[in-house]
């Protein structure tokens, strides 16, 4: 007689102990359809396994000392590798949203100009109407106080530094 995969995999002996309430059935015989999978009945029940011993249990029930400190050193390994990805993304987007304060505040000076031909000096209480929301500031708390009211400097951010030029887009 040919062997049975149950009894290839040494399941010919086993039996199934259900108990819990609402369950008919004292035993079970471990030769279902699905033979690697024990049910309990409506989940109220304990399952044993194999003849004769109540809650048998695996050799190994979890995991290593060793084990869980090399998965907690991999995973903060890796947080702190995002970590400084991130931090430097958000400088450098920053930056970029500071040079385009820079660039706004550079429009409005040119605007002012054209509005007051021969004027020396920026009224700081017109030069604000040139912005439709406010003077912007920098995002890293920077300053633009000492460059925003010359006509005849650049402004500068006293955490960035000064506007810088963009590339061309011909060579």
């Amino acid at each position: 007689m040919r062997p049975t995969v149950e009894s290839r995999l040494g399941f010919e002996n086993r039996r199934v102990e259900i108990s819990g309430s609402g369950c008919n059935a004292k035993r079970c015989d471990g030769r279902d359809e699905f033979p690697l999978i024990r049910r309990v009945c409506r989940g109220l029940g304990r399952v044993a396994y194999g003849p004769g011993r109540a809650g048998a249990r695996p050799s190994r029930l979890g995991f290593s000392l060793v084990e869980m400190l090399v998965v907690v050193t991999i995973i903060a390994a890796i947080a702190a590798m995002i970590t400084t990805a991130v931090m430097s993304a958000l400088q450098q987007q920053n930056a970029r949203v500071c040079q385009n304060n820079m660039l706004t505040i550079e429009a409005a000076k040119d605007e002012y100009i054209r509005d007051h031909p021969g004027a020396t000096s920026i009224d700081p209480n017109a030069f604000a109407q040139y912005f439709r929301f406010g003077i912007p500031k920098c995002p890293d708390g920077g300053s633009y106080q000492a460059t925003l009211y010359s006509l005849t400097q650049p402004v500068s951010c006293s955490r960035h530094g000064a506007l810088q030029a963009f590339p061309s887009a011909t060579p």
